[in-house]
């Protein structure tokens, strides 16, 4: 019976549009978020209104959770659509109308990620490969040597960097515990990753596994 009532009272109420003060006026948002709390108030020449104020909000709707207090009302609707809002005043036998339309804005879309940050300039790292051994043979042939080059790792130690390892977070259970932050370094992180640790800051940066030597020794400022 509600439903059928609401379209004769409104039609009533929007009769008395033309009566009352012209300084009274109704303001809110045109647009919002589905789940948002809608805001609509009622001004007399900028002011909130005095007077007495009757809400009518449509549609109704179970998921509605709405509130009015004096020249204030608000709602919260969680489908699409607009969503009208009386505000009857009797002492000045006018009715102000508002719609918003609930859905009209999107949400912000997500930043971009922030780039990894990267070692310190001209400190010496400290350098370990992480990665399931499961996942060696789907390397390119230049990461696999990189992996196990004897060469390379004596070409850090020369540079005053230093070598860790391989380590397999599948097998951080059972490792030392020395070797925990790195796992900890590398945790959310796309396999395989080479963390590099500051000898002198001990900063810890990860980085995708570089495609061969020279990629190595650029996160690392370059082969002397």
């Amino acid at each position: 019976m509600i439903r059928f009532l609401y379209p004769v009272a409104l039609a009533i109420v929007l009769a008395m549009e033309a009566g009352g003060s012209a300084a009274i006026t109704i303001t809110g948002p045109t647009e919002t978020l589905p789940g948002d709390m809608i805001g609509v108030k009622v001004l007399d020449d900028g002011e909130p209104y005095e007077g007495k104020v009757r809400w009518m909000i449509m549609p109704l709707a179970a998921e509605q959770r709405s509130i009015s207090f004096g020249p204030v009302a608000g709602v919260a609707m969680r489908t699409p659509g607009e969503v009208t809002f009386i505000a009857i005043l009797w002492d000045q036998q006018k009715a102000l109308k508002h719609v918003v339309v609930n859905g009209g804005l999107e949400p912000d879309p997500p930043g971009p990620n922030p780039p990894e940050p990267g070692p310190v300039p001209g400190e010496k790292q400290q350098v370990a490969y992480i990665m399931e051994s499961a996942d060696l043979a789907g390397l390119s042939r230049d990461q696999q040597t990189m992996l196990a080059s004897l060469a390379l790792r004596v070409e850090l130690s020369k540079a005053g960097h230093g070598f860790l390892g391989n380590l397999d977070p599948s097998r951080s259970q059972g490792a030392p515990a020395a070797y925990a932050p790195w796992f900890e370094a590398a945790e959310g992180k796309t396999l395989p990753v080479v963390v590099l640790k500051g000898v002198t800051s001990g900063k810890y940066t990860v980085h995708p596994l570089p495609d061969d030597d020279a990629g190595l020794w650029k996160l690392l400022g370059g082969k002397p």
